[in-house]
């Protein structure tokens, strides 16, 4: 009898146990991020690091020195970093990327990526993020966001690459503050219905790029593309006589041109569009530029659309008497 009695308290007290913990929040305890320091000249190496821990919970990798391989990322919520003291990542095989991210929620700050065929690509990544990194030297592309991933460039600078210095392509992709120069084809690209804000962060405020020297043309959006532009300096591009000439070049694509641009110095037109949407001024995003131009030109002459579906300029500055050619 009495040890039926005591069962019954026990069950007793376990129900009221349950009962009160529905009436209260459990708390529940962060997991702290685990850092991995990766120290290349003793061999140690990213892809080690990558391994290390609960795949399920953040991880930090630190890089000091040059690391030799090629790296994919493909577990969420990494932030490859470099160490104070500097961090590189060179990727030896040309047929593969330097860093491939293939997992969401990956941040890639103050690295300088070379080799490989592309410098750092996001394939379908989400919300990757790449900061105050170099990326130049590398087989081909220097940035690429594809495949229906997203992303944000802010702060670096993408250099001598033989290629496109940025490609979006079906992806959706944020370029500011950043230095695209003197790569061997477009400064930056968005193409395959890729959708890009270049120089307009995601609050609508200007953060220009410096796009200039390329060999093609300093943006070009394709294949019905869709882009905001805004606060950047566009400059010198067309280095390359066989190639595209002008600053920006809207083939079968959208641009907002949105203001606060300059456009000058290009081999060819200031802005060209072929069976293009062009908006040239648009006082919808109401940026605080009253005095500026949407975009200044330079270039002789400023712009050209042939075929355009549709065409809207207003608040454009013209430095030669040419005009726009259309």
């Amino acid at each position: 009898m009495k040890s039926r009695s005591a069962l019954r308290r026990k069950v007793l007290v376990g129900l009221l146990f349950l009962a009160v913990a529905g009436l209260f929040p459990v708390v529940v305890r962060a997991q702290p991020t685990l850092t991995v320091r990766v120290r290349c000249c003793l061999g140690q190496t990213i892809a080690r690091a990558l391994q290390q821990g609960d795949e399920r919970k953040p991880l930090v990798v630190v890089v000091a020195g040059t690391c030799s391989e090629n790296v994919v990322i493909d577990r969420a919520d990494v932030t490859l970093i470099a160490d104070p003291a500097g961090g590189m990542v060179n990727g030896p095989d040309p047929t593969a990327d330097t860093i491939r991210v293939l997992a969401d929620r990956v941040t890639i700050e103050g690295i300088t990526v070379m080799g490989g065929r592309t410098g750092i690509a996001g394939a379908g990544a989400g919300g990757l993020i790449v900061r105050n990194c170099l990326v130049q030297q590398t087989g081909l592309t220097g940035i690429a966001l594809i495949q229906g991933g997203s992303g944000t460039i802010d702060g670096c600078t993408v250099q001598d690459n033989p290629g496109v210095g940025v490609v979006i392509g079906a992806a959706a992709g944020t370029v500011i503050n950043s230095l695209i120069t003197q790569n061997g084809q477009s400064g930056i690209v968005v193409t395959d219905g890729g959708s890009g804000r270049i120089g307009l962060t995601a609050l609508n405020a200007l953060a220009g790029n410096t796009i200039s020297n390329n060999g093609s043309n300093g943006v070009t959006l394709l294949l019905g593309s869709a882009a905001f532009l805004a606060g950047n300096t566009i400059s010198g591009n067309g280095t390359n006589p066989a190639l595209g000439r002008v600053g920006i070049g809207v083939f079968n694509a959208t641009a907002h041109i949105i203001g606060g641009n300059s456009i000058t110095g290009n081999a060819g037109h200031g802005i060209a569009g072929r069976s293009a949407s062009l908006v040239v001024g648009d006082p919808i995003f109401g940026l605080p530029i009253p005095s500026r131009a949407a975009a200044r030109l330079s270039s002789s002459p400023g712009m050209l659309s042939v075929g355009a579906s549709g065409q809207s300029v207003r608040r454009a500055k013209r430095r030669s008497p040419s005009g726009f050619a259309r």
